[in-house]
């Protein structure tokens, strides 16, 4: 069972990063022209985040992960951690586009991007690629165990705070 949660668990990490790739996280194409309306915002805040935004593809890089606990007998802990502002590309928000703003509702697709075009204005800015991923992993871990061991999971904790998404599942 180790095995299989650690392998579980390593092809987490690299989906988070390629449905970030997906969604057109930046250093993706978020729009056709957006690497040079980017640079150029780099370029007025001189590299500095204080004088105005601009993207860093930080992001991409960011996610992480660790097994926090496998014991072999159904306990099992994952946490995944990335950049802050990873959370609000989740539910497409920012430069004046609120919550309450972002069309939301459309199925999440893992071939292709959930907006075909960029359109902030109208709420077309959405871009999930982190919840649906854990939710996915949270499902194959749930028939790992039970299609295996004969246990369902009772607990489960998803949460995005600062920085990480935490799930915690324990056998019956």
């Amino acid at each position: 069972m180790k095995a299989v949660i650690s392998l579980f668990h390593h092809q987490t990490l690299q989906q988070l990063v390629e449905n970030a790739r997906k969604q057109t996280v930046f250093p993706e194409e978020i729009y056709p022209g957006f690497r040079k309306v980017n640079e150029e915002r780099r370029r007025k805040a001189k590299g500095d985040h204080s004088k105005g935004w601009f993207s860093t593809g930080e992001g991409m890089k960011s996610f992480q992960g660790r097994i926090v606990e496998n014991d072999g007998e159904g306990n099992i802990t994952l946490e995944y951690q990335f950049r802050e502002y990873l959370r609000f590309v989740e539910i497409g928000v920012g430069a004046g586009t609120k919550k309450e703003d972002v069309e939301r509702s459309r199925p999440v697709k893992w071939d292709k991007r959930y907006i075909s075009k960029w359109a902030r204005p109208v709420g077309h800015s959405h871009r999930a690629s982190i919840l649906p991923t854990i939710a996915r992993e949270e499902t194959r871990l749930g028939n790992y165990l039970r299609d295996f061991f004969g246990w369902d999971y009772i607990e489960t904790i998803a949460s995005i705070d600062d920085q990480a998404i935490e799930k915690v599942m324990n056998q019956t």
